[in-house]
């Protein structure tokens, strides 16, 4: 299965986007960036970035698991719930959760990017979902399902600290692996990303691809961050002469707010933080009722 990667030039490193899908080349300076400032919209707008100063992404054109696969339908309901078809050929996959009691879920923008059908799986219900929003420069998106969820509670990046335990439910590649949920455990390495990008935490939560969007969960059960990639060994090994050890990153919850709030009315509906520590059993029993698989059909003329 392919991956899809990320070439920073800056330091020759090569990050792995944990996600199940395609490949393409992203500008590096795109992540080194400022912060993006999420702006008011209605629902269902994609909310851009500022163009970047350098030129555009170079993108590689998705290819589809089998030629042989007719493509799934494309006018399902939005909501409605369809029978899982083992025939059918998705061009990716990640993860997300739930943030509300009626549907709404974060994931990452790069799983769902140029989509024209997603499925929200969750056990054995499949569930179109619609793109509320999306952050593209913080990686995020907001989808919404017709159907009643379990959120779970986003925390207080602030509260964040250096070894701090975190854990994350996901989905990777579920074609080999399954569709059952997996959990990975580790800590909080470093409050910063990559070149110390301030939008991300660096983890030892071991991550692949299809645990894009997943939440990463601290002590409480609190969303901290959003599961996002990896730094992939053998091409650093090649671009670097080094070899990272377990080098993972998730995108700080608080930028997921920022998008968020651009939601009319969602605010109200989000759950207060947890301030009780809970048993490692219950923390795993809530994140798997809030976890879901998401499948994607992505467009032939982009990635």
């Amino acid at each position: 299965m392919k991956t899809l990667m990320l070439l920073l030039l800056g330091p020759a490193l090569l990050v792995t986007l944990a996600f199940a899908g395609v490949n393409i080349t992203i500008n590096p300076f795109e992540i080194a960036q400022t912060i993006h400032q999420a702006t008011q919209s209605t629902p269902g707008r994609v909310y851009q970035s500022k163009p970047a100063a350098t030129p555009p992404a170079q993108k590689k054109r998705p290819k589809s698991r089998s030629s042989s696969t007719p493509s799934p339908e494309t006018n399902a309901q939005h909501g409605r719930s369809e029978k899982y078809q083992p025939s059918q050929s998705f061009t990716g996959s990640g993860t997300g959760f739930f943030v509300s009691e009626d549907g709404f879920l974060l994931t990452n923008y790069h799983v769902i990017r140029n989509a024209q059908k997603v499925l929200v799986v969750q056990g054995d219900r499949e569930l179109t979902a619609k793109t509320i929003a999306v952050d593209p420069s913080n990686d995020l998106a907001v989808l919404k399902v017709d159907s009643p969820s379990t959120p779970i509670p986003l925390g207080n990046v602030h509260n964040v600290g250096l070894g701090n335990s975190v854990m994350t439910i996901g989905f990777p590649d579920p074609q080999l692996q399954g569709r059952s949920p997996k959990l990975t455990k580790g800590e909080v390495n470093s409050l910063y990303g990559l070149q110390d990008d301030p939008r991300l935490f660096q983890t030892s939560v071991q991550i692949q691809p299809g645990n894009s969007g997943g939440a990463l969960l601290d002590e409480f059960g609190n969303a901290i961050g959003i599961t996002e990639a990896t730094l992939n060994p053998l091409m650093t090994l090649k671009t670097s002469g080094s070899i990272p050890q377990n080098v993972n990153y998730a995108v700080k919850i608080s930028y997921a707010q920022l998008l968020l709030d651009t939601v009319p009315d969602l605010r109200n509906q989000l759950p207060p933080p947890a301030t009780v520590k809970r048993d490692s059993a219950e923390l795993v029993s809530n994140a798997c009722k809030s976890a879901v698989l998401i499948l994607v059909w992505a467009s032939r003329n982009g990635a």
